[in-house]
């Protein structure tokens, strides 16, 4: 076997933690070669000792067709000491190095920290902000129904359902704001005080259950929906849900490998995003009113 795929089993604020993991790894005669969120890929080659370490470069997008001329400076720099670039997951750059004792990139607490936190203020931070608003104006769409006509919305099984998905994906968003800066305080104070990023406690546990159970209750919201509108019509909300959430992952591929820029992959996925669910929405409404 010449590849090897795992769960990424820490949060990438556990830097050491992962640092670890990839140097054990590369004992074990695996060196990482792709680091997707969840997804982490590795390619076989001969055990042997080596040093990791995860830097993050703000001043780049996950969506950058190709490194900016400030990040191949970067990237040169490091080659230059030593570090040789393993793999890239947006602003998080991943190095090896085979000397014994090689001189750190980051030599400076306050500074990592200072990285970590403007990327995850352009990612992490505005992915959960926007969940946990789109979940609150969900809620109170759901509340607003209830009120006006509680009898129907209790007859229509999948709003239940639908309710729960809503309040689950309310609270994991808030949770994971809540952990970030959480660290942040932290890895703030630790970082001035003694010069040693914190490393807070996994959070995996909380993310696999909160998004498992607003998995389950979706699917359930589904099936409730697909036996009110009847199968046909509960298949057309499914297939729209996939080819949806599957379009939008493939359009932002496309455009990454045709060398569009993140900012312009993102206006043009957005508007291909409206006009299917417009397209969508209009088929269902459509079907519904033969």
């Amino acid at each position: 076997m010449e590849k090897k795929r795992e769960i990424s089993k820490y949060s990438i604020l556990q830097i050491g933690k992962l640092e670890e993991h990839l140097e054990q790894m590369a004992q074990e005669g695996w060196m990482l070669e792709k680091a997707d969120s969840l997804i982490w890929t590795y390619h076989r080659i001969e055990a042997k000792q080596m040093h990791f370490s995860i830097v993050f470069f703000p001043k780049t997008h996950a969506l950058d067709p190709e490194p900016s001329e400030q990040l191949q400076t970067m990237w040169d720099f490091c080659e230059q000491t030593g570090w040789k670039l393993a793999a890239q997951s947006g602003q998080m750059q991943i190095f090896y190095n085979e000397e014994a004792n090689p001189v750190p990139i980051e030599t400076e607490a306050w500074i990592q920290v200072k990285n970590i936190h403007e990327s995850m203020k352009g990612s992490v931070v505005v992915t959960y902000t926007i969940l946990l608003l789109n979940a609150l104006l969900q809620l109170g769409m759901q509340a607003t129904q209830f009120m006006s006509n509680s009898i129907f919305w209790l007859a229509g099984g999948y709003n239940v359902f639908l309710l729960m998905t809503w309040v689950v994906l309310g609270i994991g968003s808030a949770g994971e704001l809540i952990y970030y800066y959480a660290w942040y305080r932290k890895a703030k104070k630790v970082a001035e005080e003694e010069e040693v990023l914190f490393l807070p406690k996994s959070f995996r546990g909380f993310r696999i259950g909160y998004l498992g159970l607003a998995m389950v209750c979706l699917f359930f919201s589904i099936l409730g929906l697909a036996d009110s509108l009847g199968g046909k019509y509960g298949l057309m909300v499914v297939l729209w849900s996939t080819v949806t959430i599957g379009g939008v992952f493939l359009i932002t591929r496309i455009l990454k490998a045709r060398k569009v820029s993140a900012k312009r992959n993102i206006i043009i996925t957005c508007i291909i995003s409206i006009v299917i669910c417009v397209v969508m929405c209009m088929s269902i409404v459509a079907f519904v009113m033969r």
